[in-house]
């Protein structure tokens, strides 16, 4: 499995840790405001099937209502049917260009480039505020971002309980 990146890596054995909890799980990445952040971070987050079903329906109609209507580029780039793959949403942008992308399999999904960084939600709240109204979660929970803590908690535990049996790291060592 050493094969591929190092998020396919991870996207791989996340997507078959969920699967054998009977859940499904997407995958995004905001970099909406490339000048702020430095890094790129990939966020995975579990569903149960039938909003991971649903959910590409849900990001299409929230991008298409989340940014300018009339704009230079396409408002959503199918990185599913791409001719180029998986890398297909990064080979179509211009370095430094903002972007959100959000796959639903590690084949693709979908990707959207922000032209008016002013208008896109700050942070990572676009996919927060989608996804907790899947989920119907409270707004004060949608908004709470997480903090690292120094210590361990139990669900960090539990998380890497379940993980050891799908970590492909180990076949490093």
């Amino acid at each position: 499995m050493t094969d591929g990146s190092i998020e396919q890596n991870f996207m791989k054995s996340l997507t078959r840790m969920y699967a054998a909890q009977d859940r499904d799980v997407i995958f995004y990445e905001n970099a909406a405001s490339p000048a702020r952040r430095k890094h790129a971070a990939i966020f995975a987050v579990p569903l149960p099937r039938e909003l991971g079903e649903m959910a590409p329906a849900y990001f299409k109609e929230a991008i298409l209502s989340a940014d300018e209507q009339w704009s230079q580029h396409k408002p959503i780039i199918d990185t599913l049917k791409s001719p180029h793959g998986k890398l297909a949403f990064r080979k179509t942008l211009v370095k430094e260009m903002p972007y959100f992308h959000v796959w639903f399999t590690i084949d693709g999904g979908m990707g959207h480039v922000v032209e008016d960084e002013a208008r896109w939600p700050k942070a990572d709240l676009f996919a927060r505020e989608l996804l907790g109204g899947m989920l119907e979660c409270e707004p004060n929970v949608i908004k709470k971002q997480g903090r690292w803590r120094g210590g361990r908690d139990r669900r960090e535990d539990a998380f890497k309980k379940t993980w050891q049996g799908w970590d492909w790291t180990k076949v490093l060592y």
